[in-house]
Formats: structure tokens, C-alpha cells, sequence
């Protein structure tokens, strides 16, 4: 390359100069052409696996694809991001530039921004685990065990991010949560979902009344599955009984369960002139 430069530039004042600037330009846009193409082919590489899936997740329901569709732009910018580093890298290396003091200086920069961003990155990496492993989903019900200090919620998932998540909670409130201080998560719409309640009673009442009190409840079918039962008792004192009154649940309807469940048996005690306590 060099001596094909000179061979065009030929003598004068400013041969060298010309010489090293025309090389430097040769780099540049050498690299940049690499970059290019390079990223061309990684982005369709991309593309071409997340097609198939993609039109899985369509027909999954629309969580799986707003899921696959994070993580697709996640890939994207993190693939880009990387083959920009790399292309400045190499231009500055070309251009002359002490790369390896640069890097060094931006090392201890980044050491110092990453206590200060450190709360972000673990949101960050959490939420991207969250998507990875699919522990929740958009409309699904879930109780969210959050760190030491934090109180637990209860609520419907309205959106997730890489940092954040939003729900609405039993009360009717949106809570936006650190997906960093998410340490234990309980999805109420995924296996069998039991809505219980426990309901205080005369202590000389008979458990078989009961059972045929809770057998014959009429649940309403749209938040349950199957006849409630009587699992047994769960306290007993000198002036009450408190017994455990359960019944299947439809994933995700186990608080409005508890709730209708409480209300029915409540008004099958009194009819049947049993005293609540």
C-alpha cells in the first residue's frame, strides 16, 4: 500500500506527509468497511434465529413475543456496541495512538463509575435473567419477595424492563420495583393454585357439619375449578375453633378466590345458625 502511495504521490515538499496520511485514510476506511460488514452479517445471523422463534412466540401469546423482542434488541445493541469498541480500537492503534494507556485510564475511570452505576447493572442483569428464565410474564399474577427492608408485593405484572418492572397491586396502585430487588418470585398463574381461608368457629362444632357446609358452597366458576373442602383445623382455644376452608383456584384468581371464598362460607355459617368467632 505504501509503495503504491508513493509510486502516485511521487517527490516533493510534502511526499512524506502525504505518504503517512493517505495509509491513515487507507486504515480508516478499512475498518470501517470491516465494522460494516461485520456487523451486516451478524445482525442477519441474528435475524435468521430469532425468525423461528419469533413465530413460536406468536402463537404462544403476546408476553413471549414482547420476551423474545427484548432480548433481540438486547443482543443487537450489545453485538453493535462490541464491534464499535473494537473498530475505535483499532483506528486509534493505526492513527498512532497509545492504546494501551488509554485503556488503562479508562479502566480506572470505569472502576470508578461502576460504584456509582453498580445499583443499575445488577437491575439491569437481574431483569435480563428474569427474561432469560421466563419467571414471570405480562397479566400474570405474582407475589415479588423483595430485599431486606422492602415490604413484599402482591399485584398484576403491566410491564417489563431490563431495570425495571411495574405492577398493579391489590389496591389498585402501579409499584415500580428495582428488578435488582426482586429475590424471590411467586407466579400465581402457573400449576395448581389453591385459594384458602381460615374462618374461626364454636369449638364444639361438628367438623362433618362443616365439611358438608363447604362441599355444598356455590363457588363461582370463573374464579374456581372444583368444590371447596375442609383441610382441618389450624388452632384450637378455649373460646373459638379456627379451621382451614380451601378450593381449587383458576391460575392467577387466588386473592379474588380467598375473598369470594371467605364471603360464601360466611354466609353458609350463618344460615345454618353456626356462629363465626
Amino acid at each position: 500500500m505504501k509503495k503504491w502511495l508513493e509510486s502516485i504521490i511521487g517527490g516533493g515538499p510534502w511526499h512524506a506527509w502525504a505518504v503517512e496520511a493517505g495509509e491513515t485514510a487507507y486504515k480508516i476506511l478499512l475498518a470501517t468497511l470491516l465494522f460494516l460488514v461485520a456487523r451486516v452479517l451478524i445482525l442477519r445471523t441474528i435475524e435468521a434465529v430469532m425468525r423461528p422463534l419469533m413465530l413460536r412466540a406468536e402463537r404462544e401469546g403476546e408476553s413471549h413475543v414482547f420476551r423474545l423482542r427484548t432480548l433481540d434488541g438486547l443482543t443487537r445493541s450489545t453485538t453493535t456496541y462490541a464491534l464499535m469498541f473494537l473498530t475505535v480500537v483499532t483506528l486509534l492503534n493505526s492513527v498512532g495512538v497509545p492504546v494501551a494507556t488509554l485503556l488503562t485510564g479508562a479502566g480506572v475511570a470505569g472502576l470508578a463509575l461502576s460504584f456509582g452505576a453498580q445499583r443499575v447493572v445488577r437491575d439491569v442483569l437481574t431483569g435480563a435473567f428474569i427474561l432469560i428464565e421466563d419467571q414471570f410474564r405480562v397479566g400474570e399474577v405474582v407475589t415479588l419477595v423483595l430485599s431486606a427492608g422492602l415490604p413484599q408485593l402482591n399485584g398484576t405484572i403491566q410491564e417489563m424492563g431490563l431495570r425495571t418492572t411495574r405492577l398493579l397491586d391489590l389496591t389498585g396502585k402501579q409499584v415500580s420495583v428495582g428488578n435488582g430487588d426482586i429475590t424471590v418470585v411467586i407466579n400465581h398463574n402457573r400449576g395448581p393454585v389453591t385459594a384458602t381461608v381460615e374462618i374461626g368457629v364454636p369449638p364444639d362444632a361438628s367438623l362433618e357439619r362443616l365439611q358438608e357446609l363447604a362441599g355444598g358452597l356455590e363457588l363461582p366458576e370463573a374464579l374456581f375449578t372444583g368444590p371447596a373442602t375442609i383441610e382441618g383445623v389450624t388452632a384450637l382455644e378455649t373460646a373459638r375453633m379456627v379451621v382451614r376452608v380451601a378450593a381449587p383456584a383458576r391460575p392467577g384468581h387466588a386473592p379474588d378466590g380467598e375473598l369470594a371464598l371467605r364471603q360464601a362460607f360466611g354466609d353458609a355459617l350463618r344460615k345454618a345458625e353456626v356462629e363465626i368467632r
